[in-house]
């Protein structure tokens, strides 16, 4: 498997919920399973989020692969920023 994505996936997936959302779930694994995190190419990735299926909002975010490769990059920070 990819363990960029896994690993992002699960990051994803255990921070949640995010700024801006109801505080609905009080279970740690509720949100198990919210993101998905696959590669697209051998440069990028797609973040899908769940959560906003069906609704008006960006569900599909693509990054660079090369911000999963790196250390400093906190995709948990740069999603919050960026819902």
């Amino acid at each position: 498997g990819d363990v960029l994505a896994q690993t992002a996936q699960y990051h994803l997936d255990l921070s949640a919920p995010y700024p801006g959302e109801p505080m609905e779930q009080v279970d740690e694994h509720a949100y198990i399973g919210r993101f998905c995190v696959y590669r697209i190419s051998n440069t990028h990735h797609v973040i899908c989020d769940s959560y906003y299926y069906g609704s008006f909002e960006v569900e599909e975010f693509v990054i660079p692969s090369a911000w999963l490769e790196c250390a400093s990059f906190c995709v948990v920070e740069w999603y919050a920023v960026k819902r």
